[in-house]
């Protein structure tokens, strides 16, 4: 499999039509999507608009590559002065 990025317009038409793809495929564009921001090949506006489709989305397996790319976000700010601002995790007052 090869991680492809498409032109805007052929991702506005993903978009569109996300969910008359087969599962797996969804998945790989999902994971595609993200990569792509993330090593600055796409602007991140294109990749967050397209996972808006996960909030239809009902397999668990397509929202697995958001909450990698979350996970590794949340890595980067670890031991940071920024940590303690994101940090959700603590106990609530």
């Amino acid at each position: 499999m090869f991680l492809v990025n498409y032109d805007p317009h052929n991702w506005r038409l993903l978009k569109r039509d996300f969910f008359q793809l087969p599962n797996k495929t969804r998945e790989k564009l999902m994971n595609d999507v993200l990569l792509l921001a993330n090593g600055g090949e796409l602007d991140y506006k294109t990749a967050l608009n397209f996972t808006r489709n996960l909030f239809d989305e009902t397999d668990y397996s397509v929202r697995t590559p958001l909450l990698n790319q979350i996970r590794n976000i949340e890595a980067l700010y670890s031991f940071t002065p920024v940590e303690e601002k994101i940090n959700v995790s603590g106990s609530v007052s």
